[in-house]
């Protein structure tokens, strides 16, 4: 009987430090507060067709995203959202007589950001991005 207590003591024990840990560094269970991403960022964007080094201008309010995209595709206008550490955000660029709407999805770590871009359905790759000094 008493094998049976140490081992339901020892269970608890295990479960509680699980359930803490599963809540992570956040133990207040308050929403995990957003980096400021606003400024400007020098991006690197790989493709099976190449290498392309667009710029974006983005501005911060809360969850949302906004700003610019100037690349060789051109200049348009920038719309998405962050949670936590993460970004999701779209532009769309004239393409061949077409507009074309490209998807970035990245994890932010203060002044780098690291992702994947689909192209609508004209294919995928994976970017990294750096805060312009100073922006």
């Amino acid at each position: 009987m008493k094998a049976v207590r140490v081992f339901a003591t020892a269970l608890s024990l295990v479960l509680l430090v699980l359930q803490f840990a599963s809540i992570g560094p956040n133990i207040s269970g308050a929403p995990l507060r957003s980096p400021d991403v606003s400024g400007t960022w020098d991006l690197k964007v790989e493709t099976s067709g190449g290498t392309a080094t667009p710029t974006i201008i983005l501005a911060q309010e809360g969850e949302k995203i906004t700003g610019t995209y100037r690349g060789r595709l051109g200049e348009s206008r920038l719309d998405g959202t962050i949670k936590g550490n993460e970004i999701a955000f779209s532009v769309n660029v004239k393409f061949e007589n077409q507009v074309l709407t490209v998807v970035y999805k990245v994890t932010v770590d203060k002044d780098s950001m690291r992702g994947t871009v689909r192209f609508g359905d004209r294919g995928t790759g994976n970017w990294t991005g750096r805060r312009k000094t100073g922006s």
